[in-house]
């Protein structure tokens, strides 16, 4: 379906050069309607359209090449989770064109296109056991900084070394509360990745079933 809000009304005017047809010409015209006719399509798709084109494409394609600049400036290479970051980047710029298009897209599939956008943010962001730990505080209090003490060698003598301290969490009050609040603390993580295994699983699957529909 045509987009409405993308015609330009300028180019509008211009198909309707000459004898005012928009294709061929009537019979009714006459021989001067036709000369005009042929005159403003020549000029129409000869000139205008190429000339128009050619200075549209440079405008569009140095804006985008700036896009790109600015946003690779930020991006870095060490890291698998900045993919998503280019993928986010992209499909914001399709939903962008797509609502701006010559055609009307269905809602289902730009509904589907922002939905993919948040999770290649959630992907980017990479915090998914965040809101299991916040439970996990809750339920035995913040975990303490660790402390520290000196090394000692055998001879009962600082070696200048400090050793690492774990201090237990203030609602850990004996051994078995510590040993379940070290599982449950594992726990956070394991769930936390079965959040992004799930998100990346519908990720491939809102790409199968919509990426052929995300066109103009």
């Amino acid at each position: 379906m045509l987009n409405s809000k993308t015609l330009k009304p300028f180019s509008k005017r211009f198909m309707m050069s000459g004898c005012g047809c928009p294709d061929e010409c009537r019979p009714e015209c006459g021989y001067i309607g036709k000369v005009f006719h042929t005159i403003g399509r020549f000029a129409m798709f000869k000139v205008y359209y190429p000339v128009e084109s050619f200075f549209r494409r440079i405008k569009e394609r140095a804006a985008r090449s700036c896009r790109w600049a600015a946003f690779t400036y930020k991006n870095y290479d060490f890291d698998s989770v900045y993919l998503y970051d280019v993928m986010a980047f992209k499909l914001k710029d399709l939903k962008k064109c797509l609502e701006n298009g010559h055609s009307i897209q269905e809602k289902e599939d730009m509904d589907a296109l922002h939905d993919l956008i948040k999770i290649c943010g959630r992907l980017r962001r990479q915090r998914y056991d965040s809101i299991y730990h916040k439970l996990h505080d809750r339920k035995w209090g913040k975990r303490p900084h660790w402390g520290t003490k000196p090394c000692l060698d055998k001879n009962g003598k600082e070696t200048g070394c400090v050793e690492m301290i774990k201090k237990d969490r203030p609602k850990v009050k004996n051994k078995k509360q510590r040993a379940q609040e070290t599982k449950e603390f594992l726990r956070c993580y394991e769930l936390g990745e079965i959040d992004r295994c799930a998100d990346i699983d519908r990720m491939a699957e809102m790409l199968k079933k919509y990426s052929p529909k995300w066109w103009d």
